[in-house]
């Protein structure tokens, strides 16, 4: 086994200078719904500013991968975030199935993969909650949560406006203004578009594949008529329509049925697919925050939202010309939510209480086109989720060192869902109008009805779940905590969205069990900083989603299971150092060892359940994850200051699909990032010239195993090669 620090290491990097007189700069959270020095947080954190942020070149939250121990994130072939927390998360991008790690933006729960890939714009920080944070989180905080802050209204006029010019075409300017409306008013506004051609070229048609074209807008108002009551509204719309969908390489041949067989892609940035033109992400959001001190002690406060969602994607999911295997996927969803929290504090005492409410439904309009043995399938699902919970966390000082916590979340959902699906036979509608022969997804909407049709409306399905958490938190000395913890958390279940039947019966909830210890501390006069975690998770009933071939072998069969039990082991470290007057190190180290204790599944060929636990692994849980970066700051002058800015990092071997296929498993790499940044000495301005994954290593994040039907495995490659040129102007 390769050691993670002889082969891999790698960098998160703060801007600010670091002369060796300074101190580290105190980190405030609100990972437990207040606000709190990161190091007194009995919970593994990471939290990046917005400096963080830029001058690690960090454009999505996909780029976080690297700085967060036994993080897995990238965005999956649906425009879906991919999240695994210490390998938990969720594979699936379909309406009907959870995420395992909880995306909150501006403390609001998005219900949904897809608009979830959050572009990293105007933000005031983000923090990565390792470990469930069911007592103090909304749903699917399984694994952990990723909390977007997004930068207030200020009190003095300000802004931002900042561009970036890259290989790939890329296109980046992204604006802010923010400052005093009137006494009790303030405002921001911030615009952003984001574009740059694809990483692919499809020999189909000539044209770039799986290219970016993003438009972002947000406004704030905050009012505060008083010193204790602040009222923010804001709003938020993006949408993302680039040319091409992302198309997979194939891994292997594929055979086609009446048809050639096509080698597999020498090249997985050279694709040749004929079913990749729609692609499109549009979200709008709005929420109304209200806070209230009430007294010194208590406090009141109000989070209400709503959301809406509208995807579509087609997807050549056999990478060839023939249009043997086009799926396509199209999502309407909106979502309401309302939270109250009541918190109080005094010298010994804080507790975190509140009442939880969300509300999800939506459509999906989804099916394939199998041109070569002239067929196609359409469906219309209908789903929707309530979801009720009551929460607390209360922490009191048994003495000035000793701290005994308490939490729990009581969570009640119902979920209800339908479907009608229907079965096209292409030769009787050519004959009709000879489109239908090789039909897109527009044209089948209009010949609904006229196929071989099925419905499904099961009875709905009621989940509830009681999660504890116990722990402590001791302060060995002013400079150390040490924290250990029992907590809990669940997942509801649901129903199988790619299957119609009245007599579908629901999937089970999933649960959690986790064991957590945990060291934070500042050494050599605050200038080295050192937070260490072992954590142990037992994972109950744990949701999975595969294919698997029909009994005739002529089309495939969506599989989503409560597979078993698993287990998880790791340890995490992450250090910071001021190691000279110039010099800054980082270093994170991520250990997990994951297996599963029991796989049960269906022999086809005994009609069996029979258990296959020693013949997989689990998804996105490479054993060993590292980054270990520098920055150095060159003298300064009287105008300004050049700095340098490297990481490495590297990643072992991980399972992308639940198969455990070999073909499909990424091997171990590494990945190099640098930039100079020359910054005004009053932080005006900046000039960047960064690029990343500078080797070019070409290495998949996402895969599928279809060889069953149509035979064939697909991997999706992440970024290869960038670079780009940056200015941002501060005012």
């Amino acid at each position: 086994m390769r050691k993670p620090l002889a082969h891999a290491v790698g960098l998160s990097i703060a801007l600010a200078s670091t002369p060796l007189c300074a101190q580290i700069e105190e980190v405030i959270v609100t990972a437990e719904r207040r606000e709190a020095n990161l190091q007194e947080v009995p919970v593994a954190v990471s939290s990046f500013t917005s400096e963080n942020l830029e001058s690690a070149q960090v454009s999505t939250i996909g780029d976080l991968q690297s700085m967060v121990p036994n993080l897995s994130v990238h965005s999956g072939d649906a425009n879906n975030a991919v999240v695994y927390i210490r390998g938990i998360g969720q594979i699936d991008s379909v309406a009907f199935f959870e995420p395992g790690v909880g995306i909150y933006l501006d403390d609001i729960y998005l219900g949904r993969a897809q608009g979830a890939f959050l572009d990293v714009v105007d933000v005031e920080r983000i923090e990565v909650l390792r470990g469930p944070q069911g007592s103090l989180y909304g749903r699917n905080s399984v694994g952990g949560a990723i909390k977007y802050v997004s930068a207030a209204p200020t009190e003095e006029f300000s802004g931002n406006i900042s561009a970036h010019l890259g290989n790939y075409d890329r296109r980046d300017i992204k604006a802010s203004i923010s400052g005093p409306l009137s006494d009790t008013l303030k405002g921001r506004l911030t615009l952003a578009s984001m574009e740059h051609e694809g990483y692919s070229v499809n020999r189909f048609d000539g044209q770039r594949d799986g290219d970016r074209d993003t438009q972002f807008v947000r406004a704030v108002l905050q009012f505060d008529p008083s010193d204790n009551f602040s009222l923010q509204l804001a709003m938020d719309y993006s949408d993302s329509d680039p040319k091409r969908s992302r198309t997979p390489a194939k891994e292997t041949p594929i055979s086609i049925i009446l048809g050639p067989t096509f080698a597999a892609d020498e090249d997985p940035f050279v694709v040749n697919a004929d079913f990749n033109t729609v692609e499109q992400t549009e979200t709008k959001g709005i929420s109304l925050n209200a806070s209230w001190d009430l007294n010194e002690q208590w406090s009141l406060k109000s989070i209400s939202s709503y959301r809406e969602l509208d995807y579509g994607t087609e997807l050549d999911l056999d990478g060839t010309p023939i249009n043997a295997f086009g799926i396509y996927y199209f999502n309407e969803q909106e979502q309401s939510s309302q939270e109250f929290q009541l918190q109080y504090q005094n010298d010994n005492v804080s507790l975190v209480s509140g009442l939880y409410y969300f509300n999800e439904q939506g459509q999906t309009f989804d099916g394939g086109v199998f041109a070569n043995i002239f067929s196609a399938s359409s469906g219309d699902g209908f789903f929707e989720t309530d979801s009720y919970a009551v929460f607390g966390q209360l922490d009191y000082d048994i003495n000035e060192q000793l701290t005994a916590i308490a939490g729990f979340r009581y969570t009640k959902e119902t979920k209800s869902y339908r479907r009608i699906a229907e079965s096209f036979n292409l030769l009787a509608l050519a004959a009709g109008n000879p489109a239908l022969a090789n039909p897109d997804s527009d044209l089948l909407r209009t010949v609904r009805g006229q196929g071989t049709v099925v419905s499904g409306n099961p009875d709905d399905a009621d989940f509830s779940n009681f999660s504890p958490k116990l722990g402590l938190k001791y302060q060995l000395n002013e400079d150390t905590n040490l924290y250990a913890s029992y907590s809990t958390a669940f997942k509801a279940g649901g129903f199988n969205g790619r299957v119609t039947s009245d007599a579908l019966t629901p999937f089970d909830e999933e649960t959690l069990v986790s064991l957590e210890a945990g060291l934070k501390t500042q050494l050599w006069g605050d200038r080295l900083r050192i937070n260490a975690a072992i954590f142990r998770n037992q994972y109950d009933d744990l949701q999975l989603s595969s294919f698997e071939a029909s009994a005739d072998g002529g089309s495939i069969l969506p599989v989503f299971t409560n597979a078993g039990e698993a287990v998880m082991k790791g340890a995490e470290l992450e250090l910071t150092a001021l190691a000279t007057e110039s010099l800054t190190v980082n270093l994170n180290i991520g250990y997990l060892d994951a297996e599963y204790r029991e796989y049960i599944t269906g022999d086809p060929l005994s009609n069996q359940l029979i258990d296959i636990s020693d013949q997989r692994e689990l998804v996105n849980a490479p054993e060993w994850d590292t980054q270990f970066g520098l920055r150095y700051d060159f003298a300064a002058w009287d105008w300004g200051q050049l700095s340098f800015l490297t990481d490495i990092s590297y990643r072992s071997k991980t399972y992308l699909e639940v198969n455990s296929q070999e073909t499909l498993a990424q091997s171990g790499y590494s990945l190099v990032n640098a930039a100079f940044i020359l910054a005004a000495e009053d932080n005006s301005w900046n000039v960047m010239l960064g690029g990343k994954n500078l080797s070019d290593k070409r290495y998949r994040s996402h895969a599928f195993d279809i060889s069953a039907f149509p035979g064939v495995m697909l991997g999706y490659y992440s970024a290869p090669r960038t670079y780009a040129l940056s200015a941002s102007y501060n005012f």
